[in-house]
C-alpha cells in the first residue's frame, strides 16, 4: 500500500542578525524586581552570583559594587509620616550569633524576602546613597552590615572594620564609580581621565 504523505520538514528559526546577537548580550539587566523600587543592579547582581561559602575575595567584590548608588532600608512603620513628624526612623537589624547588624537591601526582591521570612507587613522602604546609609551605621553600635540577610546564599555580611576602610576611601560624590557604572559614550574616557585626577582611588 502506498504511503500517505509526508510531513512537510519544519523550517529553522531565522537567523539572528549579528545587530541583534549584539544587541542581546549587552542588554541591561530588569531595573526592578519589585514595581516602583529601583534596584542597585550591580549589587543585586554581584550577590546572584556568590557562592554558597563565599571568600574573602567575593566579599570584597560585594564591597566594590556596594560602593556606588543606593540601597534600601527598610523601616518599621510609615517612612513618610514619621518624617514629617520629625521622628527617628526605626531601622531594621539583624542578630547573627552575639553580634548585632545593621539590614540594607540591594533590591525589591531581597526586601520582599525579608518581609516573607518575618511576616511583618508594617514597614516601608526607603532608598538611600549608600554613603549615607554606612555613615549612619558607623555613627551607631552596630557591628557592620548585612546586606539583604533573608536571600542566603545570596547575602553579604561587611563587618565594621571593612565598612570603615570603605567609608574613608571613597569619592565622597562616587564620580569614579558612576561613570563606570553608566553608560558608554563618546564622552565617558574624557570625564573618566578628568576625574582620576582629583578624586582618591
Amino acid at each position: 500500500p502506498e504511503s500517505g504523505p509526508s510531513a512537510a520538514p519544519e523550517s529553522a528559526p531565522p537567523a539572528e542578525t549579528g545587530a541583534a546577537f549584539r544587541r542581546r548580550r549587552t542588554e541591561r539587566p530588569a531595573e526592578e524586581t519589585v514595581p516602583g523600587l529601583r534596584d542597585n543592579v550591580l549589587l543585586r547582581e554581584t550577590l546572584a552570583r556568590l557562592p554558597e561559602s563565599p571568600t574573602p575575595q567575593d566579599v570584597m567584590e560585594v564591597a566594590r559594587q556596594l560602593m556606588q548608588g543606593h540601597v534600601f532600608l527598610r523601616i518599621k512603620g510609615d517612612a513618610q509620616a514619621l518624617i514629617a513628624e520629625g521622628k527617628e526612623l526605626p531601622l531594621a537589624a539583624a542578630t547573627i550569633g552575639d553580634r548585632r547588624f545593621a539590614v540594607a537591601y540591594s533590591s525589591g526582591a531581597g526586601l520582599a524576602a525579608s518581609i516573607k521570612q518575618d511576616g511583618d507587613a508594617d514597614t516601608s522602604a526607603m532608598g538611600q546613597p549608600v554613603l549615607v546609609v554606612l555613615r549612619h551605621m558607623l555613627a551607631g553600635t552596630a557591628d557592620g552590615l548585612v546586606i539583604d540577610p533573608a536571600s542566603a546564599p545570596n547575602r553579604a555580611i561587611l563587618p565594621r572594620d571593612l565598612v570603615e576602610r570603605l567609608v574613608s576611601a571613597a569619592d565622597d560624590e562616587l564620580a569614579l564609580k558612576t561613570l563606570l557604572a553608566g553608560e558608554r559614550t563618546e564622552a565617558t574616557q574624557t570625564a573618566l581621565a578628568d576625574t582620576l585626577t582629583r578624586v582618591r582611588v
